[in-house]
């Protein structure tokens, strides 16, 4: 949290030089609040260098601070956006690659059926379907 700071008109008038505060003092305002600034001190002087007084600048951040927290928030919504996005897009891949080893399985399944009731050695299919499968378990490992 920010803290209240003193004035930096004494500095100014005492060093005879601008001063600067940090960005986004704080001004105490008379009902008790605070009010984030950015501010500046700096003498006056006639040609003799005779100080004459001091003058200050504040310009109310506010509503700056407010947009930066609403900007900081909004990329914050969009990088988990984009870590969905990234999810989801390897998602789709490995259900991409999952369907297409389930589909080899299915269909050398179904081939190896039909050529056992056609009295066909099935072995070389069987043997296709443990390939598959095999690929599945990795797949699924991976994950």
């Amino acid at each position: 949290t920010r803290q209240p700071i003193a004035s930096p008109v004494r500095p100014a008038i005492a060093d005879r030089a601008p001063v600067d505060l940090p960005s986004h003092a704080l001004l105490r305002a008379q009902d008790g609040g605070h009010l984030p600034v950015d501010d500046m001190a700096a003498p006056i002087v006639d040609d003799h260098g005779v100080l004459l007084g001091a003058v200050l600048v504040l310009r109310d951040m506010s509503e700056r601070l407010a947009a930066d927290g609403r900007r900081r928030a909004l990329e914050e919504q969009l990088r988990e956006m984009q870590k969905t996005q990234a999810l989801g897009t390897l998602a789709g891949g490995i259900a991409h690659d999952f369907n297409n080893v389930l589909g080899s399985i299915i269909g050398n399944t179904v081939l190896a059926l039909q050529e056992a009731e056609a009295g066909i050695d099935a072995v070389e299919r069987i043997a296709q379907i443990d390939a598959a499968a095999r690929r599945a378990r990795r797949l699924v490992r991976q994950i």
